[in-house]
């Protein structure tokens, strides 16, 4: 009879619980919270399946990321560390978030054996590679730097924040050419942004490396005669850049608007190096040489420059935009294939 009462006891207690939640109810409703910028309603719902689930790698992954938005960069390590070593489809992810955190939180050292870490669990992965990259420049470690991001922009051509980046490492390193050509793809693939306006920028510095007017009438123009060729031998070409920049004090050029001299000169630099790099088989020639010839081809280069400066409002912009508005619309058009994965100009496979 005791027994009989005990078990029925227990049977009204089990039918009085609630059953526990669903832990991937409760993520998916984390990451709608994410989503909206309700970061710690976010890391409430997740911290609630990690309760329910511990071992949870999603859950734990988009706490994570929740932490690092709200700039908590030790708890999102603390959170990460545990499922690093989970394999899975979200082990890369969580090691470059890890890493991430890491070097936003000031220990570049160990941020950069975690990608090192990632690669080696991911060999030839582009994000890992990219992330390394930018690591290793802020290290001024560039030499390993270019090499990663090279891999990166050769796997990933559209990826904008890539090129950017590569032009950056080309630049610091006194790659003249590389720098320029690398800093006008990404133009084309992000010419409206603030990251665009500094490039532009970047490109008309680098035109006019050398080049400096005296007394308003003298020119002096100077050339690195011993420039680095590691990355292609373009000596030649970076004396052609100073030439042509030094051409926009004549006076027939002082009767074109700024824009139009601008514009000018980096047509002139595109077709020299098209004419030049045919027989070269360095990253610069054999990447940016196809899109820059298909480009030339459908006789677009000028619209792309006019949105590759849009961001500098050099005076005379509006005005050339307003008569090649149907070259501009077509420029737009050409470029949309090249924005996704599988770009229509197909990039040449690296030499191995």
């Amino acid at each position: 009879m005791r027994k009989a009462i005990l078990l029925c006891l227990f049977a009204l207690a089990a039918f009085g619980q609630e059953p526990a939640p669903d832990p991937q109810r409760l993520v998916n409703e984390g990451i709608v919270l994410f989503d909206a910028g309700r970061f710690d309603e976010a890391i409430a719902k997740y911290k609630e399946a990690l309760a329910v689930d511990p071992k949870n790698t999603l859950a734990a992954y988009e706490l994570s990321l929740a932490y690092a938005q709200k700039g908590d960069f030790a708890a999102c390590r603390s959170t990460l560390e545990p499922i690093v070593s989970v394999p899975g489809p979200l082990q890369i992810g969580s090691l470059i978030m890890l890493g991430n955190c890491l070097d936003s939180a000031g220990d570049r050292k160990k941020a950069i054996n975690t990608y090192r870490r990632a690669l080696k669990v991911s060999p030839n992965d582009p994000r890992v590679e990219y992330e390394l990259g930018i690591a290793l420049l802020a290290d001024g470690k560039l030499a390993d730097a270019r090499e990663l991001l090279k891999k990166d922009v050769t796997a990933r051509p559209a990826h904008a924040t890539g090129r950017y980046a590569l032009a950056t490492a080309f630049e610091a390193d006194n790659f003249r050419v590389p720098a320029t050509f690398e800093f006008l793809h990404f133009l084309a693939l992000d010419p409206a942004s603030g990251r665009a306006a500094v490039a532009a920028k970047h490109v008309r510095a680098l035109l006019d490396l050398g080049v400096e007017r005296k007394d308003g009438k003298n020119i002096n123009v100077t050339v690195d005669t011993h420039a680095r060729t590691e990355e292609g031998d373009y000596s030649g070409m970076a004396m052609m850049l100073a030439l042509m920049s030094a051409g926009r004090f004549t006076e027939e050029e002082g009767k074109k608007s700024e824009f139009e001299q601008v514009q000018g000169q980096l047509g002139s630099v595109i077709a020299m190096f098209l004419e030049t790099s045919a027989e070269q088989r360095d990253y610069t020639a054999r990447v940016h040489r196809p899109f820059f010839e298909s480009m030339q081809k459908e006789k677009l280069v000028d619209a792309y420059l006019a949105a590759a400066l849009s961001t500098l409002q050099l005076p005379g912009t509006k005005e050339w935009a307003a008569k090649h508005e149907a070259d501009i619309d077509r420029f737009v058009k050409w470029m949309q294939p090249q924005l996704g994965e599988k770009p229509a100009v197909e990039m040449p496979v690296p030499p191995k």
